[in-house]
């Protein structure tokens, strides 16, 4: 297990293999672009599927989609966040930026791009705390009617976009609290 601390918007994300997990916030890869960025990728292994390569931004919180401008405004820079990283993990795994291969763990450079899914999700820790559950459909929507375009060109599962309040990560296996039940996405 990850010997690194990852605390993201008050929500402990650490304990995560090192080998599944690139901290690509605080990467040397990422400082170089000059570009908004997720907290981090994991790549989620299940038995008889192909793996999971999560970017995951982590939040506090979100504008209620009845205030439309900060809503808007919050949703275009997740989706710019989550966008970009998986752009850069892709642009990494293919070897375009030589400098990031130090710092690739194995299990991105052994990925089969090819058959690997993606999830772009954004965990709300919530305030009040936990982030209510019935808030997250209009925030997910939302996000889903923005990814759109890369879904469709990308061809990425139904379920690429994902948003999660603090116990449904920790059910869906990003924040390790209870690793008997995780729930798969």
């Amino acid at each position: 297990m990850s010997g690194k601390t990852i605390i993201e918007s008050g929500m402990d994300f650490s304990g995560h293999p090192p080998e599944d997990f690139w901290y690509i916030e605080k990467s040397n890869c990422y400082r170089k672009k000059g570009v908004q960025i997720a907290e981090f990728i994991l790549i989620i292994h299940q038995q008889n599927r192909e793996p999971f390569v999560c970017a995951v931004e982590a939040k506090t919180g979100s504008p209620r989609p009845e205030n439309k401008t900060d809503f808007d405004e919050f949703i275009g820079k997740v989706c710019a966040k989550l966008t970009n990283a998986m752009m850069l993990v892709v642009a990494a795994c293919l070897g375009r930026h030589p400098n990031c291969a130090s710092e690739l763990p194995s299990s991105f450079k052994a990925l089969d791009l090819a058959k690997a899914d993606f999830r772009l999700i954004l965990v709300l820790k919530g305030d009040p705390n936990p982030w209510p559950e019935a808030w997250l459909p209009d925030i997910k929507d939302a996000l889903a009617s923005k990814f759109k375009p890369l879904v469709n060109t990308w061809q990425l599962s139904p379920m690429a976009v994902q948003v999660l309040n603090e116990p449904l990560a920790k059910a869906h296996g990003l924040i390790l609290d209870n690793l008997k039940d995780i729930t798969p996405f």
